[in-house]
């Protein structure tokens, strides 16, 4: 199975779990070797690499299928690796949030990228004037035009900029139709910005999928959607096809149905990012493709040891908060070795620890290496900077195809 190509990194003592005989080795001649995920310590995040590109091709289909274009949001994983999966599979360009993760995505030949977000800060903006590849933030105030406007001066460029659509209690983005054709027309006057396009996140929005959820999302992308129409109608958008821009990875299906009936006159962005690795907690449950021919497969695991049973029903991990995610839910045992087993949910994580608690007999003994699934892969990779790839996720002797590295 063939892999996109990533510039060699030397190992060494910086790479969580990599023994000392491999530091000096680069990833390369790691793989060259022969190295299997049992060769390094745990606790360990590995990344199946056939998962992942079934799920990015899926989700690839999925918006070709439709007209729409993808630019995965790439904060989830910080990997250009990952993002490189899904650049070759066609996505339009990558998402990120932040100035500093525009200029790493930069800096990996990116040549597309939106800024899904507000940027502010005069330096990070500065940054971005130096950006070679095609670049788009959001804007939400006449504060935020005039902060980009002015650093566009600065850097003698010209930035191009969407307009942020959000609602009552959610995050940022104008509140109404009325302050977002308001911010165009503002835009649209400033000699040193391009309106490019409209656009918002509708995931602080809902949290769910019951009816209720859904229908707060779809009342925001037809407001979306009228808001777009509304500055087409007005001339108001320059630099080519406007870009119409939404979606996490819980409603993209929900979104793509109102924004589809665009792309005949915009470019319809949509931005799941978790969609590559997807996982066994949070977006297992979730996911609009749950239960369908094309549902996604969690790609991303961590390797642990049994390193205490020091009393009935309870056994201790050598993996933690500072290893594994935590903040939608605990991670499960769902392999001993290379057994399956029925999910043991843990009970609780320490910095470096993991508790598994049953009121029965836990068949685990110290020594036992186990692999955990997890929950929300964006509190995953922050924790990790060189994640060993495999083609066989289920064994731990499986030998490492490939590294992601991570920027954090």
């Amino acid at each position: 199975m063939s892999t996109p190509s990533s510039p060699s990194t030397v190992i060494g003592p910086q790479h969580k779990s990599f023994p000392p005989a491999l530091w000096g080795v680069s990833t390369d001649d790691a793989v060259a070797r022969g190295v299997a995920v049992s060769d390094l310590a745990t606790p360990l995040l590995v990344l199946d690499a056939v998962a992942l590109e079934r799920n990015t091709g899926t989700i690839a289909k999925w918006h070709d299928a439709r007209r729409l274009r993808w630019a995965p949001h790439g904060k989830t994983s910080m990997s250009p690796w990952i993002w490189r999966h899904a650049l070759d599979a066609g996505a339009w360009g990558v998402t990120v949030a932040t100035p500093w993760q525009a200029l790493v995505a930069d800096s990996h030949a990116v040549t597309r990228i939106l800024i899904a977000n507000e940027v502010i800060d005069p330096v990070g903006l500065d940054a971005l004037a130096s950006v070679r590849a095609e670049l788009l933030f959001f804007v939400d105030s006449e504060a935020a035009i005039a902060a980009a406007s002015a650093a566009a001066a600065r850097g003698g460029t010209r930035f191009d900029v969407v307009v942020d659509l959000g609602g009552t209690g959610g995050r940022a983005g104008v509140r109404t139709t009325a302050e977002a054709l308001a911010l165009a027309d503002v835009v649209s006057r400033d000699p040193r910005l391009r309106l490019r396009g409209v656009g918002g996140y509708e995931g602080a929005l809902a949290h769910d999928r019951d009816a209720a959820s859904i229908e707060t999302v779809t009342t925001w992308a037809h407001r979306l959607a009228d808001v777009h129409r509304s500055v087409m109608s007005r001339g108001l958008y320059e630099g080519g096809r406007p870009v119409v821009t939404a979606s996490g990875s819980l409603y993209f299906d929900v979104v793509g149905d109102v924004l589809s009936e665009l792309v005949d006159d915009a470019e319809v962005v949509l931005r799941p990012g978790a969609v590559q690795t997807h996982d066994a907690g949070l977006y297992q449950r979730l996911s609009p493709l749950a239960g369908s021919d094309e549902e996604l497969v969690s790609a991303i695991h961590v390797w642990a040891h049994v390193i205490s049973c020091p009393e009935p029903g309870l056994a201790i991990l050598d993996a933690g908060r500072r290893d594994v995610p935590y903040d939608q839910d605990l991670p499960a045992i769902d392999r001993i070795g290379a057994d399956p087993v029925q999910p043991i949910p843990l009970a609780a994580v320490d910095d470096q620890h993991a508790y598994v608690r049953s009121d029965a007999s836990l068949d685990l003994s110290v020594g036992d290496r186990v692999r955990l699934s997890l929950s929300h892969p964006c509190t995953a990779f922050d924790k990790w900077r060189l994640v060993p790839v495999t083609a066989d996720g289920s064994d731990p002797r499986a030998a490492i195809t490939a590294f992601a590295e991570t920027n954090f």
